[in-house]
């Protein structure tokens, strides 16, 4: 009886590990290339990775948790309308990938990589080349962690174009 619980821990934890990696994998694949990714990318050439690091995973965490706090309110509301709003937003999303496929080119399209360098290059303006002297070094990192935060939560909940234009 011992060897069957051994073996069954085991291959329950095996289908755990296959299932983390099949989720990593489609997650990781999909965000390849987004305007979140070329965001980082600029961000890490340009100041120390740790601190855009640090940046990136406080907003990618606040959005995680905002997101699940979004799911608990929409739990509470009638099963019915939440089913329905579903399907909804489902075919529409779904129709609009649609349309927008067959409007494509077969040229590259580098709309999202030129978008994060221009949304880097209005924040970088912004930021006072004073706060990275010597000395100073503590509010310097804690600029870049909030530049990337801000960056990356905003191009995250697709809304970056409409705010970071503003003075």
């Amino acid at each position: 009886m011992l060897e069957l619980g051994i073996l069954n821990a085991g291959w329950h934890n095996l289908q755990l590990f296959e299932s983390f990696t099949k989720g990593l994998l489609l997650v990781g694949f999909s965000e390849l290339g987004d305007k979140t990714f070329f965001i980082t990318a600029i961000l890490a050439m340009r100041h120390p990775r740790r601190w855009v690091l640090v940046g990136a995973i406080a907003a990618l965490t606040t959005m995680t948790v905002i997101s699940v706090l979004m799911g608990q309110a929409i739990s509470h509301f009638p099963k019915v309308y939440v089913q329905s709003a579903e399907v909804i937003l489902f075919v529409a999303f779904g129709l609009k990938l649609l349309y927008d496929a067959t409007q494509m080119t077969h040229q590259p399209n580098l709309e999202d990589q030129k978008e994060a360098a221009e949304a880097v290059e209005k924040a970088e303006a912004k930021l006072s080349k004073q706060s990275f002297r010597r000395g100073a070094w503590v509010r310097g990192t804690w600029i870049i962690v909030g530049e990337a935060f801000s960056l990356i939560f905003l191009a995250e909940w697709a809304i970056a174009p409409s705010l970071l234009p503003l003075p």
